[in-house]
């Protein structure tokens, strides 16, 4: 039976939301109608078979059950819990070889059968009304969260921040030295006249810079018009880059498609033209290019039917003729488009706008073309901000998205009430589940919270992704959450517990308190069930006894007044924390850390609990990263969106740090 697919005990707020499920299958049972509109009208046509199988009598009898104390289904009779109060009701699963189940409620003298229904037609049904349902649900999900409260930094060749229509490409073991590389044009209050073609590196997602002072833009404007709309397109077999764009005719509304290619991203070739739309009824924006089976796939939008388009091309230069992507646009219009290919198939994002909108007054879609060759509905990710002051409140723009280790970036164009124009991030593991950049006291996205031993109520958790505990903490309620967005709870030192009180806001397997201790628990995943992100629940941990040990940190080239280390293994986590006090500096040409106990899989994290010997770093403070592949610290000075290496220079000979590094092994 799925009608109550809870597997924890329901607080008042979790049963209602049964009864409701109840009525809504009652509703669409008998009337299949205003409940859910068009959907459930659909669903009415298709399933009549279905729906004649569940006679009268028992949708009355399921009517009356809905009233009562629903609690979640068990398997068999013998589950039926002893200490449940009178009046409650529950389905058992077990069905006789005819598919019949029961229906039990609980009386005075125990637990008494109220129905007997073919579970069956109902769980058919059910799926049914899920799998309509599922959309809906998915926007409310996806929108709650995603904005960025923060934009990312990236300066111009004009000197501003405000650009758009980012394309960013990832590259596990760096590319020329660096692991981000982007395609983008800056486009200050709208003016076409700098909408020319860039490019920018970065290491973090957030601080983006030129290759070189005088590389962009890779074309000025053109003297007929304008250029738009660039892409970014790695070539993994002569390992090279493109950055291709579409320039404007403003006379003729001809389109022409160029492309400069680097093996360095200083050093580019002249602009080659591709191909040419000769008018509107041929132009394509926002084309989005993928090299795969030797040869070029481009997705765009056309211009004049709005419709997403593909063609292909082994030269690049002589292409397919466009054909349509069915998806379905009814309700939306789409206008700029990326998309990539994963494990699911292709996954676009879209920006599109609905009636009485326009191209600048979108908001942002996804749609799956399945590896069966299905498309799903487009599916809002992403929504234009609520307050006037919010830097995306007109609209979202063309956007760009990468997949890395399962995590979704979204790296997303906007306009303000003033017209300006900026380029963010949103990120999170379900696209349905972004959490917008928020710049706290990290440059690099690790928005986390530590808290010591404390109660903790009610804590808003909107802008985080962990809660590191360093005390004995009680968890006893958050807010700020989402359904399905999971928060984890971290044991930070071998000194740290945290409790986790059983509740309505908080459930825990076995409806008990559960302590978490540091020598057999150090993760603990909490999952929000509801949609007003203030019900949770205990999902996952990470045990086993810590593989724990010392190690000795060193900056080469330095003398130490002392230096210790200790490192905390669990799996593939490591905690690695360290002390160093400089005697002097040196010979050091550098401020790294070094000799890690284990090797980094992936670029990991460093927290800094305290430091002193950094004369002139004013209102500027230290964070660091654990560099992927290697055993080093790379210290780093963060101050509002910039952040720098920490040298030698910038230290005295007493510089003394502590902190801990936490990152995975391979």
């Amino acid at each position: 039976m799925k009608l109550n697919r809870t597997d924890v005990n329901l607080d008042r707020t979790a049963r209602n939301k049964e009864n409701e499920n109840w009525n809504t299958i009652e509703g669409s049972v008998r009337k299949m109608s205003d409940d859910f509109n068009n959907t459930t009208q659909k669903l009415e046509d298709d399933f009549n078979n279905v729906v004649e199988s569940i006679s009268d009598q028992v949708v009355e009898k399921l009517v009356d059950t809905s009233k009562l104390d629903w609690r979640e289904p068990v398997d068999t009779i013998e589950d039926l819990p002893s200490a449940d109060p009178i009046g409650t009701v529950r389905q058992v699963r077990e069905a006789t070889s005819d598919g019949v189940s029961m229906m039990y409620r609980k009386y005075e003298d125990g637990w008494k059968v109220v129905q007997e229904y073919d579970a069956t037609a109902i769980n058919e049904v059910d799926s049914r009304l899920s799998e309509q349902m599922s959309d809906t649900e998915s926007q409310i999900q996806s929108i709650e969260n995603a904005n960025a409260k923060s934009k990312i930094n990236l300066k111009n060749y004009l000197g501003n921040y405000q650009n758009i229509h980012p394309k960013v490409l990832y590259f596990e073991g760096g590319w020329n030295g660096h692991k981000y590389w982007m395609a983008y044009t800056p486009y200050p209050l709208g003016q076409t006249a700098h909408e020319n073609p860039c490019i920018a590196y970065s290491d973090d997602m957030v601080n983006w810079y030129a290759p070189l002072s005088n590389v962009n833009p890779l074309d000025p404007q053109p003297s007929f018009g304008y250029n738009s709309d660039t892409h970014l397109v790695y070539r993994t077999d002569l390992n090279h880059i493109e950055v291709w764009w579409r320039a404007f005719d403003t006379s003729t509304s001809a389109a022409y498609y160029y492309r400069r290619i680097s093996a360095d991203g200083i050093t580019w070739t002249p602009k080659e033209l591709l191909w040419a739309a000769s008018d509107r009824s041929e132009d394509i924006v926002s084309p989005a290019i993928i090299f795969e089976d030797n040869k070029y796939k481009l997705w765009g939008v056309h211009v004049v039917s709005r419709e997403v388009v593909y063609m292909e091309s082994v030269t690049a230069k002589n292409w397919t003729t466009p054909v349509v992507v069915p998806m379905d646009w009814t309700k939306v219009t789409p206008w700029h488009l990326d998309v990539i290919r994963t494990e699911k198939g292709l996954e676009f994002i879209i920006c599109a706008y609905g009636p009485g909108g326009g191209t600048s007054k979108a908001d942002l879609y996804y749609v799956l073309l399945k590896l069966n060759g299905e498309t799903t509905k487009p599916r809002m990710i992403l929504k234009r901000g609520n307050s006037p002051t919010d830097f995306d409140n007109v609209s979202i723009y063309r956007s760009s998205v990468l997949k890395k280790e399962g995590v979704y970036y979204i790296f997303y164009s906007a306009i303000a009430e003033d017209l300006t124009r900026s380029m963010s991030l949103s990120y999170g593991r379900d696209i349905s589940g972004l959490n917008g950049f928020n710049v706290k006291k990290d440059v690099v996205i690790n928005n986390d919270v530590r808290v010591g031993s404390e109660s903790v109520e009610n804590l808003d958790v909107s802008d985080i992704s962990a809660l590191y505990i360093t005390g004995d903490a009680t968890i006893k309620s958050l807010r700020g959450g989402y359904r399905n967005k999971r928060l984890s709870i971290v044991l930070f030192g071998s000194g740290a517990s945290a409790t986790f009180e059983h509740g309505d806001r908080i459930t825990v397997p076995g409806s008990r308190d559960y302590r978490m201790e540091y020598r057999d628990r150090l993760i603990v995943d909490l999952v929000c069930t509801s949609d007003n992100g203030n019900y949770w629940r205990v999902a996952s941990n990470v045990s086993g006894v810590p593989n724990e040990g010392d190690w000795s940190p060193r900056i080469e080239g330095a003398a130490f007044k002392s230096r210790q280390g200790s490192y905390v293994r669990i799996g593939r986590l490591v905690h690695a924390w360290f002390e160093v006090e400089l005697s002097s500096k040196g010979t050091a040409t550098t401020a790294l850390i070094r000799d890690l106990p284990f090797g980094a899989k992936n670029t990991g994290t460093c927290m800094i609990a305290d430091f002193s010997g950094v004369p002139n770093l004013g209102s500027a403070y230290l964070g660091g990263v654990v560099d992927k592949g290697g055993n080093t610290i790379r210290l780093r000075v963060l101050s509002g969106n910039s952040s720098s290496s920490l040298t030698p220079g910038m230290i005295s000979d007493s510089f003394m740090i502590k902190g801990c590094a936490i990152y995975e092994t391979p």
